[in-house]
């Protein structure tokens, strides 16, 4: 009876049922118990459902003994009821003891072998919560990637509400390891995401145009272009769908002016330059986009077509004026060559008619 008070949202009604099977199992003396160690742990959930947290967290602790004391507390079973004793710090804003008893929670299912489960993939979101909380956002990403490798794997096996779960985990952990300049993991986590996602949510839930985004983003990291403007075209189409006044609506919005940037900027990196717009500020949007996707970053703009083609001009120009000064100073070389050639057959000539001179002169005196 308790546990159906419980399921029906009624935890002060399964609290009386609990505490009159706990009455009955202390007459019987079996307070020491495996089944005596699970009651006091739904006694447990049912005053912090209650909003009884500080008791709440007083029968958990007695329950972690028990636990602990059976051997029992590296266990799936033991996990649970210590990630249940971090939610309580978490929720009386005690993150630091939150993170002890989630450590030990992850510690409980490595040593039987199940952090690699759904569970132990809980486990490790809460744990990067909580550090990321605490300021601690190099460990965070680390629990948050491997609850990511986790959950690609068992992905196929996750339904509702706890599918839209990892697609969150998976859409943040991706964009942000994006940020960080991990493309391989970004492209690993976001296309996961894509794989396991139907077309409904991608055209019509706000995570779905965003997720769609950023596997643009992590094509145009990886420097497919061409795929990065599929999927930044793929978004704007999905809110074109919506209609009108859902366009307006995302185009004032973060997402809206940041994704109009990025294919601004995208088409530049292919070389395509826009019609009947602002050449100044198209390339001032181009700059804005780069540093979005490149983590604030200054850029070398990738020269258009037209550009290309009269920077060819200008080269094949500087070529032809340098072949041409190359002509010019081997002829004047070739001037000054002829010159002193002339010059120096000139004085020889005149040396020689000096010559003769005197040897005439010599032969009248004699």
């Amino acid at each position: 009876m308790g546990t159906l008070y419980a399921a029906s949202g009624m935890p002060e009604d399964a609290l009386h049922v609990y505490a009159e099977a706990r009455q009955a199992l202390a007459a019987e003396g079996a307070l020491d118990t495996p089944a005596a160690t699970d009651l006091l742990a739904n006694i447990g959930r049912m005053q912090a459902a209650s909003g009884r947290l500080e008791e709440a967290l007083t029968t958990y602790l007695q329950v972690r003994e028990r636990l602990q004391a059976g051997n029992r507390l590296a266990s799936a079973d033991g996990a649970a009821i210590l990630a249940d004793i971090g939610d309580l710090h978490g929720r009386m804003g005690q993150l630091p003891e939150a993170l002890g008893a989630y450590g030990e929670a992850r510690r409980a299912l490595e040593g039987v072998g199940l952090l690699g489960s759904k569970a132990g993939a809980r486990v490790l979101v809460k744990l990067g919560e909580l550090r990321e909380k605490l300021g601690d956002g190099e460990a965070a990403m680390e629990s948050f990637n491997a609850a990511a490798s986790i959950y690609i794997e068992v992905m196929g096996q996750t339904r509702g509400n706890e599918r839209a779960d990892i697609y969150n985990l998976l859409l943040k952990v991706g964009s942000e390891n994006l940020r960080l300049g991990n493309v391989d993991a970004a492209f690993k986590q976001l296309g996961a995401s894509m794989r396991h996602s139907s077309d409904r949510r991608l055209t019509w839930s706000d995570d779905g145009i965003a997720l769609v985004v950023a596997m643009g983003d992590a094509f145009y990291k990886m420097r497919r272009y061409p795929e990065a403007l599929k999927h930044y075209e793929r978004a704007k189409q999905a809110i074109e769908m919506r209609g009108k006044a859902a366009v307006d609506i995302f185009a004032a919005t973060e997402l809206g002016i940041s994704l109009e940037a990025k294919t601004a900027c995208t088409l530049s990196m292919l070389g395509v330059e826009p019609t009947e717009v602002n050449n100044e500020v198209w390339h001032q949007e181009q700059e804005k986009a780069f540093e979005q996707l490149n983590g604030g970053k200054a850029r070398e703009r990738r020269p258009s077509r037209k550009e290309r083609e009269l920077t060819k001009k200008r080269e094949r120009r500087q070529k032809q004026l340098e072949r041409a000064e190359r002509l010019r100073r081997r002829t004047e070389r070739e001037a000054t060559s002829s010159m002193r050639r002339a010059a120096e057959e000139g004085a020889q000539l005149q040396r020689s008619g000096e010559g003769r001179a005197h040897v005439l002169a010599s032969d009248d005196s004699g």
